[in-house]
């Protein structure tokens, strides 16, 4: 029955002779309360005439493992008109908001989560023509559970109807008249996990929402803090890729009163911090802007680096610090942590009394930083008994072809690139902790650096510091931070050269551990993929020295030399018999005029000393070695020309 509403409370407000726009508003704290959410369940806001026929409302739906959705029934006809999917349980707040305009007759239904910022569900709902608006409407909120299991726990923080751009009628849960709070909220724009950055228009946001006359003074942002290493803010183009971009106002600043920034602790060519500057920044103004950030390690890149790694997320910027100087003399100082539901932003709510700092620890005898084959492990969260924690485990990889160098100042366990996210929501138990399992992956072979944090969030949506990272290196090789991990060194000794080649062509077709081998792309098959990393790289060393960091003119010509042997022998089959081998050998010594011409011309540039030693791992065949049935037709190119 359409009508058997039960669960429900409204209250009613005139609106006679109402022109401009108006807000229905309500949030809902911890929807289904650490329950899974079950199809049917609703708990929401919704406006309408008073009875059951005839009203617009927003809910949060346990509809699809989570949802926030849009329904309208006019004249008794009911229709949902609009679904956003959302992880729940894990919002510590979701607030509801339905902005009526009586000119045009419609009402846009929005919501927030966490104190994020406010988005929109469809197109706004227009109220059919014959449904006449009468002088009073009422606001309620309502929740239906369909599994009749009355267990469905519900608390809303408040209900209300004010103007457009009031503030909230109740935003924080023990307001004052003077009482200091702001929002900054990063979000890389323009695409996913992988490729969202925030270079985009309108990436950075801040909201001053304190009550009173509180205004903002000033508010820093340290990267030095997040949870990806060497993340700077590149304003000169000096600390990551060849595109780069200065701090840029977006919106808001001439009604913030924007005065100055400055960017401050120089870090390999960028800074970890920028500070912004405001002369009259009100409580429930905002300010947006933008600005390049990227990891050192690929300094002196192409854009948009290797795999993207120049492309920094808002939730790579996760355990970023947060300054906040407001003008009653309140100062703040917060982490952002990863926005609920959103795989490319981060925030903070800069308050006090913001939820205490979790302790965070490994259990058995893996340590941190480490190495580790295993995957399997068991972290324990320690805080207040019965206290909401957010544990959050990203992969990451460390990127590196192209970079000269083979990568800037590259330290043990760094990685550039979060390449995969997950996120658990537990309760800390009546012993103060809670133990979490935890799978470490390796999704490509440049992954498997697994870095682990936590923070407590409290029923207001507030989440207090990070926990200290964890991070463990899943399958990766140790290295001393001299010299990073190669891509394309497919026998791992070091160095790019022809015998990983030959270490592709012999294994080509077989499957193997994702990563391993020369499964350069990570996906557990050596295959056609893999062939890019080795071609990127090749010449490239682990050798710390200045030679390693700036290959040789003669390096450069020997892959040009090699890339057209591959060319000439590439496709052929491989030889079962001391005849064909012979005929595959002839076909490779046709190649020996160009490449003895190749040789001189290369010998100019460094000597025939230097050319034997780049060749020596895949030239060092005599010719009664090269009719062996194992060796194949790279091999025997190789040692014909030589």
């Amino acid at each position: 029955d359409a009508d058997a509403q039960e669960q429900a409370f409204q209250f009613g407000f005139s609106v006679a002779g109402r022109t401009t726009p108006f807000v229905a508003k309500s949030s809902v704290l911890a929807p289904f309360a650490g329950q899974t959410p079950q199809p049917g369940q609703e708990m929401g806001l919704y406006l309408g005439t008073g009875d059951q026929d005839n009203y617009i409302q927003i809910v949060v739906s346990g509809d699809n493992g989570g949802s926030v959705k849009v329904m309208k029934e006019f004249a008794g006809v009911f229709t949902t008109v609009a679904s956003h999917d959302t992880s729940l349980p894990g919002a510590g707040r979701v607030e509801l908001f339905l902005t009526a305009t009586p000119q045009t007759k419609s009402v846009q239904a929005s919501y927030s989560i966490d104190g994020g910022p406010q988005i929109n569900i469809g197109a706004p709902v227009a109220v059919p023509v014959g449904v006449a608006i009468p002088p009073a409407l009422a606001a309620g909120i309502r929740a239906t559970d369909p599994t009749g299991s009355g267990a469905m726990p519900v608390t809303w923080d408040y209900l209300g109807v004010t103007d457009v751009g009031a503030p909230d009628p109740d935003p924080d849960p023990d307001p004052g008249s003077d009482d200091a709070q702001a929002l900054v909220f990063i979000e890389g724009l323009g695409g996913d996990l992988q490729t969202a950055s925030v270079f985009g228009t309108g990436s950075f946001r801040i909201a001053n929402r304190s009550t009173g006359d509180v205004k903002i003074q000033s508010v820093t942002i340290d990267s030095s803090t997040a949870i990806m290493p060497d993340v700077v803010f590149d304003p000169l183009g000096d600390g990551g890729n060849d595109v780069f971009k200065a701090f840029t106002p977006d919106e808001g600043a001439a009604l913030t009163g924007l005065s100055d920034h400055a960017y401050i602790g120089p870090h390999g060519g960028g800074f970890d911090e920028l500070s912004i500057d405001f002369n009259d920044f009100d409580p429930g103004e905002e300010f947006v802007f933008s600005i390049d950030m990227e990891p050192t390690s690929i300094k002196g890149s192409v854009a948009p680096g290797p795999s993207h790694a120049g492309k920094v997320s808002g939730m790579e910027m996760t355990g970023a610090t947060v300054t906040v100087v407001f003008n009653n003399g309140a100062t703040t100082t917060s982490r952002t942590f990863r926005t609920a539901g959103n795989n490319r932003a981060s925030q903070t709510i800069a308050d006090t009394g913001l939820p205490p700092t979790p302790g965070l620890a490994l259990l058995g005898s893996a340590t941190s930083p480490g190495y580790t084959s295993a995957a399997n492990h068991t972290v324990r969260i320690t805080g207040p008994a019965g206290a909401k924690a957010r544990l959050l485990h990203i992969e990451a990889s460390l990127h590196l072809a192209g970079v000269p160098g083979g990568g800037f100042d590259i330290d043990p366990f760094e990685a550039n690139k979060a390449t995969k996210l997950v996120e658990k929501t537990v309760t800390i138990g009546a012993g103060g902790f809670v133990d979490v399992p935890i799978v470490l992956t390796k999704s490509e072979q440049q992954g498997g650096y697994n870095y682990i944090t936590a923070a407590i969030q409290d029923a207001q949506g507030r989440t207090g510091d990070n926990a200290a990272k964890l991070t463990l290196a899943y399958n990766v090789p140790p290295h001393n931070g001299a010299a990073a991990p190669l891509a394309g060194d497919y026998d791992a000794d070091g160095s790019v050269d022809g015998r990983d080649f030959i270490v592709w062509q012999r294994t080509l077709g077989s499957a193997v551990e994702a990563g391993a081998g020369a499964d350069g792309s990570g996906d557990g098959v050596v295959n056609a993929d893999d062939l890019a990393p080795w071609q990127e790289n090749f010449g490239a060393s682990s050798d710390s020295s200045a030679a390693a960091e700036a290959p040789s003119q003669a390096s450069t010509a020997a892959f040009e030399m090699s890339s057209l042997w591959e060319q000439s022998v590439n496709g052929l089959a491989a030889e079962e018999t001391e005849a064909a081998a012979v005929e595959s050998a002839d076909q490779a010594v046709e190649l020996a005029p160009l490449a003895t011409h190749e040789w001189a011309g290369i010998s100019a540039l460094a000597g025939e000393a230097e050319l034997e030693e780049l060749f020596s791992d895949v030239a060092e065949f005599e010719m009664d070695a090269a009719l062996d049935d194992d060796l194949s037709d790279l091999d025997v190119a190789f040692a014909t020309i030589k």
